[in-house]
């Protein structure tokens, strides 16, 4: 009989225990919903071909489920601090980790996050177009991420390149423009003719005056072979133009303190704005 009492009081112990401990233990908090969800729309357009002229320079900002980027539209004298809405790409989409969204392409590879500042080829659309709520909208809040709109072309592109200097080793001399902010606007100049690699110095001469122009290229620019030919591509990946080509490029010559000429490629000097190959 004792042993009965015995057990029966431990029983009572031990209930009396886990009573206290989920009477103490803290509530779970849940994180709303609406916190943790991003929209992102996605065009269905074809990449538009970054030629250097067809970007946007800024920073990847939240506001609300929307994601935007900033930006100085040179175009304007209007200075946005909300941005434009990105519509990005088919296949693009959007993960948040500790409440910090993040940009996925089709590979799944992140590509822009929350506070990245990014460059971005495409075209600016006008905030009351029609073509919104046609768009792949990702997410539940269309009618709190209005315009205007930025559609994402072929480029999505993390940090700054800078002109290099004549210490930059590389094996062709390949100078670029620092960042511009916001669209870039061509000059009214044209220089066209064939696009030549002297020694590490690629050059532009023209047809007529047989000239010689050394060029800075727009951000993101590099020259890569490709298929046993040097070829120059864009930030995303897109062949522009190819060394041995003709080729058409808006800008201008740039002041010398702007750009000084160089000791590894020295002669006149071509700002380009835009390149575009031509037959």
């Amino acid at each position: 009989m004792v042993l009965v009492w015995f057990l029966c009081a431990l029983l009572l112990v031990a209930a009396f225990a886990c009573s206290s401990n989920d009477a103490v233990a803290p509530p779970q908090s849940e994180t709303p919903a609406d916190s943790v969800d991003v929209t992102l729309p996605r065009h269905h357009e074809p990449p538009v071909v970054n030629s250097g002229d067809d970007y946007v320079f800024g920073e990847i900002i939240r506001s609300g489920q929307c994601l935007r980027i900033t930006y100085y539209d040179q175009t304007s004298p209007e200075v946005s601090r909300e941005g434009l809405l990105v519509v990005w790409p088919p296949g693009f989409g959007a993960v948040v980790l500790d409440d910090a969204a993040q940009v996925l392409d089709p590979d799944d590879q992140v590509r822009a996050s929350v506070g990245d500042t990014v460059r971005l080829s495409g075209r600016k659309m006008r905030q009351d177009t029609g073509e919104a709520p046609e768009w792949d909208w990702d997410g539940e809040h269309v009618a709190d991420c209005p315009g205007p709109y930025w559609l994402v072309g072929d480029e999505v592109s993390a940090g700054v390149l800078r002109y290099p200097s004549d210490a930059d080793d590389s094996a062709i001399f390949f100078p670029r423009m620092a960042h511009q902010h916001g669209p870039i606007v061509s000059m009214a100049a044209l220089l066209e003719g064939r696009l030549e690699l002297h020694g590490e110095c690629l050059r532009v001469v023209t047809p007529r005056e047989m000239q010689e122009f050394v060029i800075v290229w727009p951000p993101g620019f590099r020259v890569e072979a490709q298929d046993g030919e040097l070829a120059v591509v864009n930030g995303g990946g897109s062949v522009i133009v190819r060394v041995g080509g003709a080729v058409a490029m808006g800008g201008g010559q740039p002041p010398r303190k702007m750009f000084p000429e160089s000791s590894r490629c020295p002669g006149k000097i071509w700002n380009a704005m835009s390149v575009r190959s031509v037959p």
